[in-house]
């Protein structure tokens, strides 16, 4: 038996009726699960809810990661925090400059200039016709925020997840829970990531990808759940998921002490 931690962002979470998908594998196997995901996260979020947490009893963490660079505005205000990302998204070029400088966005990755690109229009620009910004807000929402800076905070903030968590000896599996191309540039994009800090891919045990054993995931995702996946979703992805241990013995014994 195991004590085990999940975190990350909405892919992590739980709810009554809902629960997590590794919440119902790990009932099956007498593992301890508990998962801490908030849905919406950015990586400060992330990490900041794992300080929070006592791991001292801790053995193996699933770190679910959907993007390396994830971050969230939030303002105390009449306005939105939906509002005020989808201004934000939607003037990309105020950030494009950042994205060629890690090859997000530029010649040296056409494959996941395009993907990117598309991700972002699928996800993020559904509303062609933006709903108005506070006008009070506008002057230092694009003067005060360096979006360099935004998404740098929430990297160092992921790296920082890890290193904390094996500080504690506590074995990490990233999981990315297969929502968009990112994970097809996994490898590239983890090098264009640890530019400045080589240090947090060392420490990761295994890298897992839901699509591995369940490639129909994207279709089973559903949206208005916190977690994305019904009961009956969830049992199917934790049958996956046991099937998919039976083949990858190295991965299982990480879930051993």
């Amino acid at each position: 038996m195991s004590n085990i931690l999940v975190l990350g962002d909405s892919f992590a979470s739980s709810e009554e009726g809902n629960p997590h998908f590794l919440e119902l594998w790990g009932n099956k196997h007498n593992h301890n699960v508990k998962c801490i995901g908030v849905p919406g996260a950015s990586h400060v979020v992330i990490s900041s809810r794992l300080f929070e947490q006592d791991l001292s009893n801790i053995d193996v963490a699933f770190f679910f990661c959907t993007d390396f660079w994830r971050a969230s505005l939030s303002f105390e205000n009449k306005t939105s925090t939906k509002t005020v990302a989808q201004h934000f998204i939607y003037n990309l070029g105020r950030f494009k400059q950042f994205f060629v400088k890690i090859g997000i966005i530029g010649n040296s990755m056409p494959s996941v200039d395009t993907e990117r690109t598309e991700f972002v229009n699928m996800n993020m620009l559904t509303q062609v016709h933006l709903p108005p910004l506070e006008k009070s807000l506008v002057k230092s929402f694009y003067t005060a925020i360096e979006p360099s800076w935004l998404f740098k905070a929430n990297q160092f903030a992921m790296a920082n997840t890890i290193t904390h968590l094996k500080k504690h000896n506590i074995k990490v599996l990233m999981v990315l829970p297969g929502v968009h191309a990112f994970e097809k540039n996994i490898q590239k994009l983890i090098k264009i990531a640890t530019q400045e800090n080589q240090s947090w891919p060392d420490q990761i045990d295994s890298i897992i990808k839901i699509k591995d054993f369940n490639p129909g995931i994207d279709d089973m995702y559903i949206q208005h759940i916190p977690n994305h996946l019904d009961l009956a979703r969830a049992e199917i992805i934790a049958n996956a998921f046991e099937e998919y241990l039976q083949k990858t013995p190295d991965i299982k014994a990480l879930l051993n002490k």
